[in-house]
C-alpha cells in the first residue's frame, strides 16, 4: 500500500470573499391600480429587467390599452413628482431606486398606475343584449302568494296592486253585475 503524503493541498491562495462575487438580486414588484383595489397582483423580478417589462406585465393582466394614457408611479400614492417619464422605461429597476435582495428577503417596491377607462364604473358600456324574462302562462298569477310581484309580472304589465284587481273582498265591484240592489 502506498503511503499518504501529508503535505499542503495543492489549491492554495488568497481566500474567496463570498460578498464580492455577483449575484442576482430580486425585488417583489407590488402593481396597483389606482381605482380599483381589486386590480392587484404581485410578480417577482430580478432587479437588472427593465421597468418596460413591468409596463408589458400590467397589459398583459389586466388588458390595458398603452394609448388610453397608463401613467406609472413608483409607490402607492399617483404623486407627480414620483411618476415615471417616457425615458425611465429603459432604465433596469435598479437604476430607479429598486434595490432588491435574494428571493428569500422578499422585498417589497410598489408600483401604481393610472389609466383612464378604470377611472370610474359608470365609463363601463352599456349592456347591449336585453335580459330575457319569461313569461307566466295566464293562470299562474293566481297561484303567486298575494302581495308577492315577479319580473315577469312587471314586464308584461300583469302586476296590479292588491285593490285594484276585480272580484276580491274589499274593491267594491262585483263580476256578477252589480251588487244585487238593482232589479
Amino acid at each position: 500500500m502506498p503511503k499518504k503524503k501529508g503535505g499542503k493541498s495543492s489549491k492554495t491562495g488568497a481566500p474567496k470573499d463570498w460578498g464580492a462575487t455577483a449575484r442576482e438580486t430580486w425585488v417583489n414588484i407590488e402593481v396597483r391600480n389606482s381605482k380599483w383595489a381589486s386590480m392587484r397582483f404581485t410578480s417577482l423580478m430580478r432587479t437588472t429587467e427593465t421597468l418596460e417589462t413591468v409596463r408589458r406585465l400590467i397589459v398583459d393582466q389586466h388588458k390595458v390599452s398603452l394609448d388610453a394614457g397608463m401613467r406609472m408611479y413608483l409607490g402607492a400614492e399617483c404623486d407627480p413628482d414620483c411618476e415615471f417619464q417616457p425615458s425611465d422605461f429603459m432604465l433596469r429597476l435598479e437604476e430607479l431606486e429598486m434595490v432588491g435582495g435574494s428571493k428569500n428577503d422578499r422585498i417589497r417596491k410598489i408600483v401604481t398606475y393610472e389609466h383612464a377607462p378604470f377611472a370610474s364604473a359608470l365609463q363601463l358600456p352599456p349592456l347591449a343584449i336585453p335580459i330575457p324574462v319569461a313569461s307566466l302562462p295566464r293562470g299562474m298569477s293566481t297561484n303567486i302568494p298575494r302581495g308577492m310581484v315577479t319580473a315577469a309580472m312587471l314586464v308584461n304589465g300583469a302586476a296590479r296592486p292588491d285593490s285594484a284587481v276585480k272580484g276580491e273582498e274589499g274593491d267594491g265591484s262585483d263580476e256578477e253585475g252589480g251588487d244585487g240592489d238593482e232589479g
